[in-house]
């Protein structure tokens, strides 16, 4: 049972201490050494619970993106709206918030996705699209080309990041709106009244929407 327990903190020291490294370097400015010197572990042990720097990113970004679903989900619970457009629609809403309010957030967060579509590109594509919260049955209708592009956007080309980084030209919300445009003209070319409703929706929730403050490390 003690070495259990040795076991199970000493995962919380590489993640503590990947989660500032990450947050303060990025992926791709971390080394295992640095990880290993802060964590105080050697690499043999990081390696026995994190097989790859990616998968210990994954792990860390996975909780980063718990915090943001409790907020959608908060909102969600105040509007108890019937639409099925607005969970995707407060997703893409509660990222751009978040991106465009910390830089080193949206570095690592950017990083992440595409270090895994390069690992996996149609596995990344199907992940991302299938926790974007869009409606169940949507995909029915949907080419494979639209998935793959709506993925394409979030993900590869990183369409939410290059907003984030313009600070001068955008703010979140109107990175949001156009970044909702996009995805408008892919799902119903921006015809589709309950997803433009959902648009609305969103935008009204957060009017006066007090975000709070995540936790990073």
């Amino acid at each position: 049972m003690k070495d259990y327990s040795v076991g199970i903190e000493t995962k919380k020291q590489i993640i503590q201490a990947s989660k500032k490294l990450f947050y303060e370097k990025g992926l791709h400015g971390t080394s295992y050494k640095e990880i290993c010197l802060l964590a105080n572990v050697n690499q043999g042990t990081l390696h026995y619970h994190f097989k790859s720097k990616y998968l210990l990113a994954k792990y860390i970004i996975d909780e980063y993106n718990e915090q943001l679903g409790e907020v959608i989900n908060d909102l969600l619970e105040k509007e108890k709206s019937t639409n099925l457009y607005l969970k995707f629609v407060l997703n893409t809403y509660v990222c751009l918030y978040y991106k465009f309010k910390d830089e080193n957030f949206n570095r690592f967060s950017s990083e992440i996705f595409k270090y895994q579509a390069n690992e996996n590109r149609v596995d990344t594509y199907r992940y991302y699209y299938q926790n974007l919260g869009l409606p169940q049955n949507m995909d029915i209708n949907m080419s494979e080309n639209q998935v793959t592009l709506i993925a394409l956007l979030s993900v590869d080309i990183s369409v939410p990041a290059f907003l984030a980084q313009n600070k001068d030209k955008y703010d979140w919300l109107r990175a949001a709106k156009e970044l909702l445009s996009l995805y408008g003209r892919i799902l119903c070319d921006n015809q589709n009244a309950d997803y433009l409703e959902a648009i609305k929706e969103g935008e009204k929730l957060l009017k006066n929407y007090k975000f709070k403050e995540i936790k990073w490390y």
